[in-house]
């Protein structure tokens, strides 16, 4: 009996209800992570830029690094949305009162914003399956699904507040619409591929290289013979238009305030960064890689790949997404900074990939049942494996995102052991301090020590100490205790690169006495290497 026959028609939508459900569990499950305080150095961007483009109703965000303006409507949207509940239940009495406590204590705000990344996380996981179903059975594209539903990176970025999930969602479902014009050819559908595409692009600017999908299903079509067929500009000229009016409607003010756009785009291009500056072209290649396949569905997708790849290069209408996959791989792989975040839009591409094994034994031996169903058996064992790898890894970041963070823990330390009105000074990814019970100061952006007069109950900062013109300005501003999170670690790595940092960093501790230290525990928990020292 075939797996075709194990998974009868009547059942698949059963089937991809329980797939849904899991990614949801593994999305959902541990979404407050580290509230209330703020770990994740980007989503106050998104959380912060979205609450005052409605409490405001100015529609421009100042803020174009990504763009990720459609993030930050889609945020300001269920904050609305949000607010709205909040009033009608009785949580509150006027709108207002949310407003006042964002300032303060924001964990609502956040945990709304993540809950909108894992809503789009959890639809990507139906988008694949349909995407997959284009030029591959029912099993295939059940099994394309469920291996998104459980890779550990495509879980971890749907419960932050950032533009992945969102960017994500919105090529899978171009990467759909492109087949769909390569199997149809209606400009209709020329027109809604180019739409996303132009909504994709005001979420991240990178999006304009998946226009190769677009531009092979065009050639696929265009190879095809049918009477009704348009004439060879109009399918361009129509996804174009598309595309650029959604882009504009996806983020108007790219288009209107474009001296901020170069401002912000400038200082997204970096060179080099911390921890992130690329290790070359081939080298990247081969990180990207690995983190889609080894570190995410172990030994057993290289071999799915090849397999799956077999298959996808003689299926016409795969063409697009083969195009799509490597020409995003390529770029990214070309460019001066290497985050694996940036793989996760070509993830749910990859599972396709990886679950189009499964048809492999059918294409081998058509004529020889006893080897195909062999070889089926073969490829739902290597396929098991990638799932129950990719559950094991989401399983776990799951619950170390559950635990306390080690930072948590740090704060803890702090309230017990550092006395009410200390002068601290923090770094990013170091304890939060309350600011009602300490004096908080940390290095701004122009390289000068602060002091924190945020109304927001924890500190916080972007900063590092490593960039003080004056490191001791420390010292001559009475701080008593100096907190560090990784970027001193991070710079010790690479002595030669950050000598001036890792000198500053010592000029601003002097003689000092590490009273504390903690580092996470893979498995238990998640954070950053704490180091607290008090000034002798």
């Amino acid at each position: 009996m075939s797996l075709r026959q194990l998974l009868r028609p009547r059942l698949a939508l059963p089937a991809m209800f329980v797939v849904l459900a899991l990614g949801a569990w593994l999305r959902l499950a541990g979404i407050q992570w580290g509230l209330p305080y703020l770990y994740d150095v980007d989503e106050p961007v998104f959380v912060t830029k979205a609450f005052k483009v409605l409490a405001s109703r100015d529609l421009n965000p100042h803020w174009f690094g990504h763009p990720g303006t459609i993030t930050i409507y889609t945020n300001a949207a269920a904050f609305a949305l949000d607010g709205v509940r909040a009033v009608v239940v009785g949580e509150v009495q006027q709108l207002s009162e949310l407003g006042k406590a964002f300032w303060s204590e924001p964990s609502r705000f956040y945990l709304v914003a993540r809950w909108v990344a894992a809503t789009f996380g959890i639809a990507t996981i139906a988008v694949t399956a349909l995407l997959a179903r284009q030029f591959l059975g029912v099993v295939p594209a059940l099994g394309a699904g469920l291996l998104l539903a459980v890779a550990p990176l495509h879980v971890e970025f749907s419960q932050i507040a950032r533009t992945d999930a969102q960017h994500t969602f919105l090529l899978t479902l171009f990467a759909l619409l492109c087949c769909r014009a390569a199997a149809i050819g209606r400009l209709a559908h020329y027109a809604a591929a180019g739409a996303v595409l132009g909504l994709a692009v005001s979420c991240k600017y990178p999006s304009v290289v998946a226009s190769i999908g677009l531009i092979t299903a065009f050639v696929v079509d265009q190879r095809r013979a049918r009477p009704d067929k348009p004439a060879a500009w109009q399918p361009i000229a129509i996804a174009t238009a598309a595309c650029i009016a959604a882009a504009f409607v996806g983020s108007p003010y790219m288009f209107l305030d474009f001296a901020q756009v170069l401002k912000d785009v400038a200082g997204e291009a970096r060179t080099t960064h911390l921890g992130a500056t690329s290790p070359g072209f081939a080298p990247s290649l081969r990180g990207y890689l690995e983190a889609l396949t080894l570190d995410s569905f172990g030994p057993a997708a290289v071999i799915a790949l090849a397999g799956g790849a077999g298959v996808l290069a003689t299926r016409r209408l795969a063409l697009p997404v083969l195009a799509l996959a490597g020409g995003y791989l390529l770029f990214i792989s070309s460019l001066n900074l290497h985050w694996t975040r940036w793989v996760i839009p070509v993830l749910p591409l990859f599972c396709i990939l990886l679950a189009a094994l499964l048809e492999l034994p059918a294409r081998l031996f058509a004529e020889r049942a006893l080897p195909r169903q062999a070889g089926q058996a073969i490829a739902a064992v290597l396929l098991g494996l990638c799932v129950a790898q990719g559950l094991h890894a989401s399983h776990t970041s799951v619950r170390e995102r559950q635990a306390d963070d080690n930072r948590t823990l740090a704060s803890r330390w702090v309230a017990q052991h550092i006395p009410q009105g200390s002068r601290i000074a923090i770094e990013s990814g170091a304890p939060q301090p309350d600011n009602r019970h300490y004096e908080v100061y940390a290095a701004d952006e122009h390289g000068l020590l602060v002091k924190d007069t945020s109304p927001y109950v924890y500190a916080w900062t972007s900063g590092n100490l490593g960039k003080l013109n004056q490191p001791g300005d420390v010292r001559a501003a009475g701080i008593r205790y100096v907190m560090l999170g990784d970027t001193l670690g991070l710079m010790e790595r690479e002595p030669a690169a950050y000598a001036a940092g890792i000198a500053k960093y010592r000029q601003t501790l002097g003689p000092a006495e590490l009273v504390y230290e903690s580092r996470p525990t893979p498995g238990i928990n998640r954070g950053s290497h704490v180091r607290i020292y008090r000034l002798l």
